[in-house]
């Protein structure tokens, strides 16, 4: 399957379309279904919660769409895809401040020297 780039401007054009999103993973006898055949749009300017219960295939449906983990039906099309994972190791911690960690984050991200205020990316609250 191929990933097709939305280059279309018109804001009723989804910039994100996800159809029949199978995930199968193998076991020893069979395979478990993890999404059956999900289908959304994503639109620009608009907010897309992906909810359910836990083991309910959120987090699966995300890496299939962002082509982390192998899907094993349906139609993926649209431009660049960023995620944010929910794993606890790498989430914001509350001994520092949001604006320090946002910030280490960007001078890591981007490479920059050390040397650049911390202020540039995120400036702190009074």
């Amino acid at each position: 399957m191929s990933l097709l780039t939305n280059t279309r401007t018109d804001p009723c054009y989804p910039l994100l379309s996800v159809r029949s999103l199978s995930v199968d993973f193998p076991q020893r006898f069979s395979a478990f279904q993890a999404v059956k055949s999900l289908s959304f749009d994503a639109h620009a300017g608009k907010t897309l919660a992906i909810v359910g219960e836990s083991g309910s295939g959120k987090s699966v449906t995300s890496r299939a769409t962002m082509r982390l983990t192998f899907y094993s039906g349906g139609r993926i099309s649209g431009g660049e895809i960023a995620m944010i994972f929910q794993d606890p190791m790498t989430s914001l911690d509350p001994v520092f401040s949001i604006g320090d960690q946002i910030n280490e984050a960007m001078l890591l991200h981007q490479r920059t020297s050390s040397s650049r205020s911390p202020t540039t990316y995120c400036s702190k609250a009074a």
